[in-house]
């Protein structure tokens, strides 16, 4: 087998699918790998009618929680306008901080 860079290896399923995931997700995989330190979490929820809703958490500068959120017809597209969001720098203050969720 050969890896995106040309050199031969072997290349684990789960790898290609997380790198297929991320390859138009940049900023959301940025945040998994660059920003864990602050990132608190990251949800995906069905809310019917075909809506999805995409949510992550993290620590701002000032340690206060921030959340961004991104929604789409299926859970891609979420996870599409959530990248799109975190790029813009769509972060504000988190109303429900005591939540963990």
């Amino acid at each position: 087998m050969s890896s995106k860079n040309g050199k031969s290896g072997y290349s684990h399923p789960v790898s290609k699918v997380g790198e297929a995931f991320f390859d138009g997700l940049p900023n959301l995989h940025a945040l998994f790998t660059e920003g864990r330190g602050d990132l608190v979490n990251i949800k995906i929820t069905y809310r019917g009618s075909d809506e999805w809703l995409a949510i992550a958490k993290r620590y701002g500068g000032d340690g206060s929680l921030q959340v961004i959120f991104g929604g789409g017809g299926d859970a891609y597209s979420a996870f599409l306008r959530l990248d799109n969001n975190i790029a813009n720098g769509a972060w504000r203050a988190d109303k429900f901080a005591d939540s963990p969720a």
